[in-house]
């Protein structure tokens, strides 16, 4: 009766175990002790799956590394068209660097562990010219990374940047030709001023969406005229209280 010790004070038991049984049963003609240890090793299997799968369904996540960086969440969607993510594309959590731009990674929340062992098969995949890496991870790891870019990520859907370097006197309508074939909304380029009225440098111009925004950023570090333009993600509510402090400064 050693195995039946084994199994009642094993919920989840080593392979060795389960070998053991199967030379019992080959050996032993006591029929009702077999029966006894498939029923408690079924019990046992069935307690190890269940809690396995409950852990697993909390951590359905899996990571990207080595996106372009003009990927977008739509992009991440058609790249796992064969896995159903949940909430589609409010599952797909891109990441940013401490600048604002885009980090290259993303985490991906999926429906289920088959559909994590699906995303995984495409490890190493490409998007674009870039492979990309796809390896499992925890909620928590996922979690912790997106309230660190919580910032920036609760201002995705604005499509608002950033622009600092600009050379002075510089205009709208060379901020606008500067991002000539990405759409800007009507009056969404502000330009930043200093107490006495002459251009600090800075600028803000909102496009018409996320994506065209994700765009833009991938021009950071061209150049107006001589000088590098910096570019980093921002928000509405940013140039709003940017522009607000600017118009108090200059008695507006």
């Amino acid at each position: 009766l050693e195995l039946h010790s084994i199994f009642c004070s094993t919920p989840s038991y080593p392979d060795s175990a389960i070998c053991y049984l199967f030379f019992y049963r080959f050996v032993s003609n006591k029929h009702q002790y077999l029966v006894f240890f498939i029923r408690k090793l079924s019990a046992c299997l069935t307690h190890t799956v269940m809690s396995g799968a409950g852990d697993q369904d909390d951590d359905c996540v899996v990571k990207l590394r080595g996106l372009p960086w003009s990927a977008t969440q739509d992009d991440i969607v058609k790249f796992f068209k064969e896995c159903a993510i949940m909430g589609g594309k409010s599952g797909v959590h891109m990441t940013t660097s401490r600048e604002g731009r885009p980090s290259g990674e993303a985490f991906v929340e999926l429906e289920s562990t088959e559909d994590v062992r699906r995303a995984i098969q495409r490890d190493h995949d490409h998007m674009g010219n870039r492979y990309i890496e796809v390896f499992k991870v925890n909620r928590a790891e996922m979690d912790w990374v997106i309230k660190r870019c919580a910032p920036m990520n609760g201002s995705d859907e604005d499509g608002c940047v950033r622009l600092r370097g600009l050379p002075f006197g510089c205009s709208k309508e060379e901020i606008a030709q500067f991002f000539t074939g990405l759409e800007i909304v009507p009056n969404g380029i502000t330009l930043l001023t200093d107490g006495s009225g002459r251009s600090s440098g800075e600028a803000y111009v909102q496009f018409v969406s996320k994506e065209v925004a994700e765009k833009a950023l991938l021009k950071h570090r061209e150049k107006i005229g001589h000088r590098y333009i910096e570019i980093f993600r921002s928000s509405l509510s940013e140039v709003q209280s940017v522009v607000g402090i600017n118009n108090r400064r200059m008695g507006g």
